[in-house]
């Protein structure tokens, strides 16, 4: 529901593919649609809007659809052909099949001279033409937009995932239909069969694999993480965090333009808060996490490479230290 106003452009598409029709029954179906859109999504944003009126127009309309729309925020610069890439990588082997859409949409569309004849081919191949759309059209849009992310382009795949099916089962039919004479075409084709299903179950499990990881008995976290987890032991309330170097210089490198309003709040480790079970306080400066450690009793994690920064503090004591981080208290 958050992420509803994304959705516009594809009820964008569904509204083009309703006016080139120009059938009452479509038009119905999109009214319903639209219906269904507007109730699920109005509460939250009516909520936030009445709620939190500045955040809601700042950080939600301006910093996350304005300005994303128009910079690349937080250095995401790609390539106009990123998403494509994305899609091919996602989708290969499979995709090669879509190759054979350019070619049946000439022959579907190569007769027509008039706008009744378009009508007439849409009514014909409707499904198909909107979902070619709606892998299309989105993408010309999420490829003009300044800020590319992976995630951006989640809500195309399942259309594309249907398209590629859709001429995976054409070439098959093609194929089944010039392979099928005889004892030896009816085994190439069985052969021609098996092979898919084998690299179909091979995709499948290296897809599952990756997220399930079956070879790994523990699961295996990040020398940081394993930090912040360890000052969960601790009753402080509180834990101060000096930012890593990196993210450091990355906030001064950075132009305010490439920047939102939430952008250097969390320190580049917003996990910090679940994992510690505390008020994380995100320090950016080191003079001023110096000042604190000095003066304040609490709980601290600073880098092993920021450790020179608190080599006078005095009354300091080491609870925890790992490879890449430690942890004092005071």
């Amino acid at each position: 529901m958050v992420k509803g106003l994304g959705s516009l452009q594809f009820i964008a598409v569904l509204f083009l593919a309703s006016l080139i029709e120009q059938r009452k029954e479509s038009f119905n179906h999109f009214i319903k649609l639209c219906i269904g859109f507007i109730a699920t999504i109005a509460p939250w944003h009516l909520f936030a809007l009445v709620r939190y009126p500045k955040e809601f127009l700042g950080v939600y309309i301006y910093d996350d659809i304005i300005k994303r729309s128009m910079y690349a925020i937080e250095n995401h610069h790609e390539h106009w052909y990123f998403y494509i890439k994305l899609l091919i990588s996602e989708f290969f082997p499979w995709i090669v099949f879509i190759c054979i859409a350019p070619i049946q949409l000439f022959r579907r569309l190569s007769h027509i001279r008039s706008l009744k004849q378009l009508k007439v081919a849409w009514s014909h191949n409707r499904i198909l033409f909107t979902l070619i759309l709606l892998v299309i059209l989105p993408l010309i849009s999420l490829t003009r937009v300044m800020t590319k992310l992976s995630w951006y382009a989640m809500p195309v795949q399942p259309f594309l995932a249907i398209l590629i099916a859709f001429y995976i089962t054409v070439f098959l039919r093609k194929f089944s239909s010039s392979a099928m004479r005889g004892q030896f075409g009816a085994s190439v084709l069985n052969v021609v069969f098996a092979i898919v299903t084998i690299l179909i179950t091979i995709d499948a499990f290296t897809v599952i694999s990756h997220n399930v990881r079956f070879t790994r008995p523990d699961r295996v976290i990040s020398a940081r993480d394993e930090a912040i987890l360890k000052t969960r032991a601790f009753t402080n309330k509180q834990l101060e965090y000096l930012v890593p170097f990196g993210e450091r210089q990355g906030r001064m490198a950075l132009p305010a333009n490439e920047t939102v309003a939430h952008t250097w709040i969390y320190g580049g480790t917003a996990c910090a808060v679940y994992y510690s079970d505390k008020q994380v306080n995100y320090e950016y400066n080191t003079s001023t996490f110096v000042q604190k450690m000095q003066t304040s009793k609490g709980l601290y994690l600073i880098e092993n490479g920021d450790l020179h920064y608190v080599t006078d503090v005095k009354n300091k004591k080491k609870v925890f230290e790992n490879r890449e981080y430690t942890i004092f208290k005071n």
